[in-house]
Parts: structure tokens; sequence; C-alpha cells
């Protein structure tokens, strides 16, 4: 059976269009990390560098660095209705904290996106984006996202913790790249401009 021309066009559409879609997210991962942080802790040093001024800024990583708890790191593969989850125990805990990265294009309309979840709790949960009390944050993605982040936080024996996931999605030297970048297009669009330098 033959198809009128119409038909082949319309369909041909239709094919560019599903083709554009399945490549519309590039083939690659963003890194994920998940920590908790002492909120007190943190508070305490930030006090002690606005009361010492000439503190050194090694001392005050190292300080904050000994406030955080890593939990965990993992690669979330990007594209279309991909779903990563992954459970951390929480440190001198019974508690369990679970994260999710999820990427569509249907959720925000005519774009790309990325929905986060974090949820600490009992158990593992096999997807927190479908859980009670969880932590979701969700954005379109565009080139220049560069850290994406969800966090929820809970007292524990006294101790007022924030645990946080964040993905970057470009390293800090393709964000370096991509700002230069931008800064010269608007640059070689003021001198277009006429009367403008």
């Amino acid at each position: 059976m033959l198809y009128s021309e119409t038909m082949q066009k319309s369909l041909i559409n239709i094919l560019s269009v599903m083709a554009l879609a399945a490549t519309s997210f590039a083939e690659k991962t963003h890194q994920c990390k998940v920590q908790a942080s002492d909120l007190a802790a943190e508070r305490r040093i930030m006090e002690r560098v606005l009361s010492e001024p000439n503190i050194k800024p090694e001392e005050v990583m190292s300080q904050l660095m000994l406030s955080r708890y890593e939990l965990g790191k993992f690669d979330a593969s990007v594209g279309e209705e991909i779903l990563t989850a992954k459970s951390y125990p929480l440190p001198n805990s019974d508690l369990k904290v679970s994260v999710a990265v999820f990427y569509t294009d249907e959720r925000i309309p005519s774009a790309d996106s990325v929905s986060l979840a974090l949820l600490i709790g009992p158990k593992a949960e096999e997807n927190p984006l479908e859980a009670i009390g969880a932590s979701v944050m969700e954005t379109n993605l565009e080139n220049d996202t560069f850290i994406l982040q969800v966090r929820q936080d809970i007292k524990l024996k006294g101790v007022t913790w924030r645990v946080s996931m964040q993905c970057f999605c470009s390293t800090l030297e393709e964000r370096k790249k991509l700002l230069l970048k931008r800064d010269e297009d608007e640059k070689k669009l003021r001198e277009k401009e006429p009367g403008k330098k």
C-alpha cells in the first residue's frame, strides 16, 4: 500500500521528533554525593571565622571536614526515564538515607528535567521519589546547570544534622569554559548594539 505524500511527510516529522527526544539527553553521568553535616559544629566554625579574620583557610576547611560525614558517592546515568536510587546508613543511628535521581522530559513542558529525592527513615526505600515525607526537588536541566541539591534535617541525640545529596552536572573546568564563552558572547552582542561599547 502506498502512502500519500502528506502521510509520508507526517510520518517523517513524527520519526524526527522521536529521534530528537531520544537524543535530547547527552549520554553521560552526573556525579552525586550524599553527606551529613553537624549544623551546630558548622555554625561554631563560621562564628570563629567571623571573630578571627586572620584564620587560615586550610584550618577552616579541615574543621568543616570534621563536622561532615560522607555517606556515599555514585554516578547517576543521564537519560530518558532513568532512575538511579541508592541507600546509605546514617552514622550513629539505625536510620537509612535513601536518595534518587530521575531524568525525564515529561514533567516540565518543553524541557529536559531532573528530580532529586532524599528520605531519612527506618528502612531503605526503593524509590524515595514516591515516598511520603521525602524531600524532593525538580528542575529543568539546562546546558549551564552546575550543581543540584536536595536536603533534609533531622535531630538525633540532641544534634541537628543536615543530610544532603548534591549532583554535579559538569566539572568545575567545564563550568569555567561555559561561563567564559557566555561572557564572550555577551560582549560581542554589546559591541553590535549601536552606540554601546
